[in-house]
């Protein structure tokens, strides 16, 4: 006989599964051989446990890698032109993986012009003070919209989201270092939570791996 031992107390007896039924004929025949000494199959708990949380580590990464991203302030868009004061909004993360992300894919739906800056602030400037603050005025003027979610303080004093729209261009290199900086460290996280987790000697072992 090939006897597989399954979870919840099943097992699987030449390729067919057997339920947890003592008044099972097939059941009482597999009890008979084990108690016998005869040799069948245990199932593995602790890969099991490992799968399980190789798959939860999985999906808490992915989480984290889509997570909202809130800590920048950016100058806000009013009535599609006019430029209010900054405020706080959430930059979303939708495409996986962001380790390549730069300031290019952050205005990919605008036209960066950087470029355009530099060299204006080049031609028009006497020495390196005056070119960076040619450069400087040159870049808060260009208006790169961002539509999202954005949190701004009620009558009361208090946060409050609404819809809204930001100028995206001035802050689009710190926005791509910091979701490219989490990103890597998001990997590093998965890596080092995968080792654990394969090294676990038990099923308590596996279950105790904390991710945060």
């Amino acid at each position: 006989m090939k006897i597989k031992e399954l979870k919840n107390g099943k097992y699987e007896l030449n390729g067919s599964t057997i339920p947890n039924d003592i008044q099972n004929t097939d059941y009482q025949k597999i009890q008979e051989w084990i108690k016998s000494g005869g040799e069948y199959e245990k199932f593995d708990y602790l890969k099991e446990a490992k799968d399980n949380k190789l798959t939860q580590l999985e999906a808490f990464v992915l989480s984290k890698k889509t997570e909202k991203y809130t800590s920048h302030l950016a100058p806000e868009i009013i009535d599609g032109s006019r430029i209010g004061a900054e405020v706080k909004f959430y930059w979303h993360v939708d495409s996986i993986p962001n380790s390549n992300l730069t300031p290019e894919s952050v205005l990919s739906k605008c036209n960066m012009d950087y470029v355009s800056c530099m060299n204006f602030a080049k031609k028009t400037s006497t020495d390196y003070a005056s070119e960076k603050t040619i450069y400087d005025n040159c870049i808060k003027q260009k208006i790169v919209p961002y539509s999202t979610t954005i949190v701004k303080k009620d009558a009361e004093g208090k946060d409050k989201e609404q819809a809204g729209v930001v100028n995206i261009f001035p802050i689009a290199f710190s926005v791509a270092d910091h979701i490219q900086s989490r990103e890597i460290n998001n990997n590093k996280l998965l890596k080092i939570k995968e080792i654990q987790i394969n090294a676990c000697k038990s099923v308590e072992e596996v279950e105790s791996i904390k991710f945060e």
